[in-house]
């Protein structure tokens, strides 16, 4: 698998003290940098990195000797950060495995690691340090507390990790968790992460107890008795103000649900439908749209695929063993890896841009299936994470979530903004530019606080009837820099400001342009007080002390809004060059031929292009 080679000019990370850095060797084992990445590349450099192997002492141990050695040594900016992700270098090839032990162990390397994504709230140019929980360290446990079971995990727990477990004991989690079931249960709550459902508020509603780890290493225990205060605060998004080692939420037996998926090839067809059936009125809604054919008005692969889920009594007809899933999630990741070369090389090189429709018929296909409608019955771990990735690529996603006041507007909104996302792309495609790779909506009950309570969870409602319709932009970094992907996102904005509609956004995702601090986001009376509510419980954690902040870069103390922001840097103005040999660019297009040759007739005009483009070679 290649890369090409990539020339970036500029640089924001500070120089280090070699005595600062020899003393926190001696005090820690700090390792030699390596590389790292979290959530499909978003984060791909090289960090330093501490394994926790005792989350009992070890959080507390390393915060407190940082802690005093950036009071030692004041000039450092050298902050840590509790994360989730992998290292970059994978041992074992695919064409290399020949027994399934060594399938196993690949499939653990790439599923294997957990991601958050608290990070993209962090400064990361700034953060030298990651504190991650090993896989030997992690824990689940479950106790009886009366008539209720609750289950307790350390640090580094990824949600698909505890679905599994207590499957298999006869529980399940509450039906309201995260799409993204690699993610850690320590990564949701710095989010707000959230499922889709009407009745359910965010996950992180869920906790009835957490164990924290302040800037200063010292432990707290938050929950509605002990430090009460804190905890309505931290609970639904803490963006990686305090290290998180324990959390307990509630459990129930295991159930079933029923998950029903409509294919629908554009907007007025969906529009149509929903005039007569509004789907968001269920107790699961999803909605995901990727632009295939998009150049196409009459027939072509469907766009859109709502989801609808509910409990149920019904009986499945056989459910998926543990070892028939192992070979689909291997097939699945061959089929990926092939792919990747190409989409490498297609979203960094405008020569190669022509190919975008070949991912996003792809990626449907991989995502959607080809039925225009079907229904499954499975446990509730298999049947609520319903999103496929073709590729670890590095994405942007940018994140409306927007308070509706019931199902009806929710329609209304969510096919407005879908039909407004269509039209644009249609019209940028003409000149064979692909900024999206996909878009998708999900509605949630809101989490209310009476006036002038709570913090920054990105699912708060300013109205106890109001619920939240989320609506997201997925692309590929490269075309999300690109001028058609920022006028798309502009064109929301307006959207939303014409009808004066109140909109949070996820803060472990990215922003629109013009948001650059919590303090443009939190306007008016009420998120005004929560963000303040937010801001004084950071310096609570701090003790006062933020100047030698152990887990806040400078970047993180202006996003929260604890000092004046600095002038804004242009991103554009940063050249990014993409160098690729001829032997690349012909290894690029055998690996678009090779993904499109399996379906020969599907994939044909495609093909075709290819065919051409490798005679010029």
């Amino acid at each position: 698998m290649f890369t090409g080679s990539s020339i970036v000019t500029g640089s924001t990370r500070a120089a280090q003290n070699p005595e600062f850095l020899n003393e926190l060797t001696k005090a820690i084992g700090l390792k030699e940098k390596e590389e790292w990445q979290n959530n499909n590349s978003t984060l791909h450099h090289k960090v330093h990195l501490f394994e926790i192997k005792d989350v009992e002492h070890e959080p507390s141990e390393i915060l407190s000797k940082l802690y005093e050695l950036k009071k030692k040594y004041r000039d450092q900016t050298f902050v840590a950060s509790a994360t989730a992700g992998w290292k970059t270098k994978k041992t074992i090839p695919l064409g290399g495995i020949i027994s399934d032990e060594q399938k196993k162990q690949r499939m653990d390397e790439e599923y294997g690691q957990s991601f958050s994504l608290s990070e993209y709230s962090t400064g990361t140019n700034e953060i030298e340090l990651k504190l991650r929980v090993a896989r030997e360290a992690q824990k689940i446990i479950i106790k009886e507390k009366g008539d209720r079971k609750v289950c307790k995990v350390t640090g580094g727990v990824r949600i698909t990790d505890v679905e599994k477990h207590l499957s298999k004991l006869g529980y399940a989690t509450s039906p309201n968790m995260s799409t993204l079931q690699f993610a850690t249960f320590a990564g949701l709550t710095a989010n707000g992460g959230y499922g889709p459902s009407r009745e359910l508020r965010a996950t992180s509603t869920n906790i009835i107890k957490m164990k924290i780890v302040n800037p200063l290493g010292r432990e707290l225990t938050l929950s509605d008795k002990r430090n009460p205060k804190l905890f309505k605060v931290l609970r639904d998004c803490h963006i990686g103000v305090c290290f998180v080692k324990e959390l307990s939420f509630e459990i129930e037996p295991k159930f079933l649900m029923k998950r029903h998926n409509r294919l629908f090839n554009d907007v007025p067809t969906l529009r149509n439908e929903m005039t007569k059936n509004n789907f968001i009125d269920e107790e699961h809604f999803i909605a995901m749209y990727i632009p295939v054919d998009i150049e196409k008005n009459g027939d072509h692969f469907p766009r859109i695929r709502i989801i609808n889920l509910k409990r149920t009594d019904e009986l499945p007809e056989d459910i998926q063993t543990e070892e028939e899933e192992l070979n689909t999630d291997y097939f699945n990741l061959m089929e990926t890896e092939i792919g990747e070369e190409a989409i490498k090389v297609i979203t960094k090189h405008k020569k190669f841009n022509k190919y975008s429709p070949f991912i996003h018929k792809s990626a449907a296909i991989k995502t959607y299936g080809t039925k225009k409608e079907s229904v499954e019955i499975n446990y509730s771990r298999k049947i609520l994470h319903p999103f496929k990735t073709y590729t670890d690529e590095e994405i942007r996603d940018v994140n409306f979530l927007i308070q509706v006041e019931n199902v009806e507007h929710a329609r209304e909104v969510m096919l407005d903004l879908l039909q407004l996302t269509e039209d644009r792309l249609k019209e940028v495609a003409k000149e064979k530019k692909y900024p999206l790779l996909n878009a998708f909506g999900r509605y949630l009950k809101g989490i209310y606080y009476p006036e002038g309570e709570g913090g920054i969870a990105p699912t708060a409602v300013e109205k106890e009837h109001q619920s939240i319709l989320s609506f997201e932009f997925v692309s590929y970094e490269p075309h999300a820099q690109t001028k058609e992907f920022k006028d798309l996102v502009i064109s929301v904005q307006k959207y939303l400001d014409s009808k004066g509609l109140s909109v949070n956004y996820h803060p472990g995702k990215h922003f629109p342009e013009d948001i650059h601090t919590l303090n443009d986001i939190y306007k008016g009376k009420i998120r005004e007080q929560r963000l303040k509510n937010f801001q004084e419980a950071v310096y609570t954690l701090h003790e006062g002390d933020i100047e030698f902040s152990t887990l806040l870069s400078s970047k993180k103390k202006e996003f929260i809004g604890l000092k004046e922001p600095r002038q804004k840097v242009n991103f554009e103005e940063l050249e990014v060059i993409h160098l690729f040999t001829k032997k690349q660019e012909k290894d690029t297009l055998q690996a678009i031929f090779n993904c499109a040759i399996k379906d020969e007739e599907l994939h044909a005009a495609t093909i075709k292009k290819v065919e051409k483009d490798l005679n010029k070679l």
